[in-house]
């Protein structure tokens, strides 16, 4: 069995507008593995020689909410009174703690852990099929999640890479959304 602190979760609204997980049921591990599978019959000249692009960004460090740089989507994310994420990124792996408290005294808190590759993984919800994945547009790192709707959240860094922009997109899951959440880094933050 998993450590549940280890786990790959995924989080979304839901058509009431709350936070919500689920425990993916792949693991990392399973990300590596298709990696590797899928490198072994060769790697894209491309891939291969292509030496000319700056390696991705790095989002590792400790980030804190800035809800007044933010921009929320009204009944659903502009609850978030505070919050503070800690991702630790070592190409191609992706870890990322979270916490966010809410201004009615709740909160939500979750992890999640992905490659970076792109690969799309199956998942069940409550029965239902579910799919996500982790990949490169350029310099921007996108999560996709499909199920009864879906979910695209963007990951850049900007200032120098003092912040993180997460620019999230819900359709389809009771009401649409539209987020821009912004975090800063801890000064003691590598």
């Amino acid at each position: 069995m998993r450590d549940a602190a280890l786990a790959p979760y995924f989080m979304y609204y839901d058509s009431g507008g709350f936070l919500k997980s689920w425990l993916l049921d792949t693991s990392l591990a399973d990300h590596v593995s298709n990696l590797g599978r899928n490198c072994a019959g060769g790697v894209s000249g491309r891939a291969m020689s292509d030496t000319s692009r700056a390696p991705n960004p790095n989002f590792s460090g400790h980030w804190v909410f800035s809800r007044e740089a933010s921009t929320l989507s009204p009944n659903g994310a502009d609850r978030i009174r505070s919050g503070h994420m800690h991702i630790e990124h070592r190409e191609p792996n992706f870890r990322c703690q979270f916490r966010y408290d809410f201004d009615d005294g709740n909160h939500f808190e979750g992890s999640f852990q992905l490659a970076t590759d792109g690969h799309e993984s199956e998942v069940l919800e409550k029965g239902r099929p579910s799919l996500t994945s982790l990949r490169w547009d350029g310099d921007v790192l996108v999560f996709a999640g499909r199920e009864q709707g879906t979910i695209v959240l963007r990951h850049e860094l900007l200032d120098a890479g003092k912040r993180l922009r997460i620019s999230e997109q819900n359709r389809g899951m009771g009401h649409d959304q539209d987020n821009t959440f912004v975090f800063d880094r801890e000064a003691s933050s590598p």
